[in-house]
């Protein structure tokens, strides 16, 4: 497969992160309730990727015509098999980008939450309303606050800040993680690939490149939704009214412990809840004790700031992520995709930096 595409998704990667981090620092918060910050819980485990086997047959450039015809005749017999249901088929529109895939997903399988947020991001690249998708995903997974983050942040769009704080109160009290399905949909990509004849390096680049072209308009949105609340921590504190400010940054630190934990966090996820961890640690009084920790808020903060510069360092690993991935063996390709399924985006690039 000509992997000349790569570049452009992991660039557009990149860039976002960039921008995300330049853009939200002056005014997005950031940071974690109580403790500093908590360990992730375990996550699932990640099918290790097979042996390694003879060399296949190189696919088409991704998201040419010849790579779309291809991939919908050899996927075909694989989506059969598992009965056209919806993770397959939205891994098979990540794929292709065959918009009848999608539509017969969302008529099949309405209340999945793959298929809702694919849905969400379709409809938003678009510029088309998804509120329906998204309540449709709030009462899919009503533990997993990313529905809610996402209504806040249309709430805010259109005008009701007041509301979006609210629901991201509401967001806060729940159980789960935020989970925007994207480490699901990459796995079921890399499945398909393998199923349908592409070799381990081509599957594993298809993995990262796929369920990204399709979009991640949600992932942008759900982080947005923040905004209302940054909104709120500042005139709360321009106005002095501690009691607030500390009411809502203690909301904002929450949010973020979520955010923290979601599955396969991308780099710009990172970003943001470090630049969010920034933002409210800064509007707080700096000799407050943080939560329970033994700690202040200026700590905190410093310690905030010193990860903003590991995660800078990370940001230029990424600029050059293409070029390692062309130049790596299948297994180092293979075991980088397998990192980012079970860490994330910015373990994955660590790698890259001591590839042996």
């Amino acid at each position: 497969m000509n992997r000349k595409p790569l570049k452009i998704a992991l660039g557009f990667i990149c860039i976002a992160a960039g921008l995300w981090l330049c853009f939200r620092e002056s005014s997005v918060p950031s940071a974690e309730p109580g403790p500093a910050i908590s360990k992730r819980k375990p996550q699932a485990k990640v099918p290790v990727s097979p042996p390694l086997s003879k060399p296949a047959e190189p696919w088409p450039a991704f998201g040419t015509p010849e790579f779309k015809t291809m991939a919908l005749e050899r996927g075909e017999k694989w989506l059969n098999s598992r009965g056209r249901d919806a993770a397959g088929l939205v891994a098979a529109w990540d794929i292709t980008g065959e918009e009848s895939l999608l539509q017969e997903a969302a008529k099949n399988f309405p209340n999945d939450p793959r298929v809702c947020i694919s849905m969400i991001n379709f409809q938003m690249a678009a510029g088309k309303n998804a509120t329906e998708w998204i309540d449709r995903l709030a009462a899919a997974e009503p533990q997993n606050p990313a529905a809610l983050y996402l209504r806040a942040a249309a709430q805010r769009k259109s005008g009701d800040s007041k509301a979006a704080v609210e629901t991201l109160r509401q967001a806060v009290k729940l159980s789960g993680n935020v989970d925007l399905q994207l480490r699901d949909r990459m796995m079921t990509v890399r499945e398909a690939t393998l199923a349908s004849g592409a070799g381990l390096k081509d599957a594993a680049i298809l993995t990262l490149m796929a369920p990204f072209a399709r979009g991640i308009a949600a992932n942008y949105a759900a982080m947005s939704g923040h905004r209302a609340l940054t909104d709120a921590i500042k005139k709360a504190s321009e106005e002095g009214r501690t009691g607030d400010l500390m009411e809502l940054s203690s909301l904002s630190l929450t949010m973020v412990n979520q955010f923290a934990k979601a599955p396969a966090p991308l780099m710009i996820d990172q970003l943001s809840e470090n630049t969010w961890r920034i933002a409210t640690l800064k509007a707080m009084p700096g000799e407050t004790e943080y939560g329970e920790t033994g700690t202040t808020v200026a700590q905190q903060l410093e310690a905030a700031i010193a990860k903003k510069a590991d995660l800078t360092e990370s940001i230029k690993l990424s600029t050059i992520s293409h070029e390692w991935i062309q130049q790596a063996s299948e297994a180092e390709v293979s075991r980088y995709v397998d990192t980012w399924l079970l860490h994330g985006e910015l373990e994955a690039l660590k790698l890259i930096g001591s590839p042996n």
